[in-house]
């Protein structure tokens, strides 16, 4: 089990249900069937505050737990969240397929700031 997997592994949510403060003052930015990625989400809460405001959330985390969370905490929320698990070390990062990125505290080893950065 991943270290973020033992992080989350927990009925209540570490960072809470409520979105970033800094994603809802940005929001405005972000219109109704817009297409947005979500990387390094967690469980997924500014993922689904998203997906609440009409726009089409894919959700990517490199913790399966992390991922379940969001699904459910979508499903108890009544919207659609696409999430797939993926090791942004190794990402392969699709071309003019997203209107925008969101990462909001992304907890990246130093080897992988850079081809993060590369890849949005």
């Amino acid at each position: 089990m991943s270290t973020w997997d033992k992080r989350f592994n927990t009925d209540e949510y570490v960072y809470g249900e409520a979105p970033n403060a800094f994603v809802k003052q940005q929001a405005h930015l972000l219109k109704r069937g817009m297409r947005v990625l979500a990387i390094a989400e967690g469980e997924g809460r500014n993922a689904v505050w998203l997906a609440e405001q009409g726009v089409n959330v894919e959700m990517w985390d490199y913790s399966q737990v992390g991922l379940d969370k969001a699904n459910r905490l979508a499903e108890r929320r009544g919207v659609t969240l696409h999430t797939r698990l993926v090791d942004l070390a190794e990402a392969d990062w699709p071309i003019d397929t997203y209107d925008a990125i969101v990462c909001i505290y992304g907890h990246f080893p130093d080897n992988v700031k850079k081809s993060v950065l590369d890849g949005v």
